[in-house]
């Protein structure tokens, strides 16, 4: 199990994890196995699908804050964030749909992504959440 957590201050914004990971029954720690990082006016961590994971820490390339991004980071997210973390799960080869929803191979990935120091929580439908 994971643990992520996403601390919202005024101005600025913290994410921190724990270093494990635990796939097909093993547990890996390494320096290099992170499930949080920083790339330019982003920081994001995760959770779930470790592949997807990967993925969205070391192959997605986010999209730019503009500064009319910043004049509505919500709905820069929903817009420009989510689809891109989609589009590029989908062309890494990652399944959304990989079971029933009862299944233990359902498809499942949290992510809080930091932007300019707002917090936004991003579920495996893509939804876009925010919380104080």
């Amino acid at each position: 199990m994971t643990t992520i957590i996403g601390v919202q201050y005024e101005d600025s914004c913290i994410i921190a994890s724990d270093s494990r990971v635990a796939e097909g029954g093993k547990v890996y720690t390494h320096p290099e196995m992170v499930k949080a990082v920083e790339r330019g006016s982003y920081i994001i961590g995760g959770a779930g699908d470790y592949r997807a994971l990967q993925v969205v820490l070391h192959g997605w390339q986010p999209p730019i804050v503009t500064a009319k991004a910043k004049t509505n980071l919500y709905e820069f997210v929903i817009n420009k964030v989510a689809p891109s973390l989609k589009t590029t799960l989908s062309e890494a080869g990652i399944e959304f749909t990989k079971s029933s929803d009862n299944s233990d191979d359902k498809f499942e990935l949290s992510l809080i992504i930091g932007i300019n120091g707002v917090l936004f929580e991003i579920d495996s439908d893509f939804a876009v959440a925010m919380s104080d």
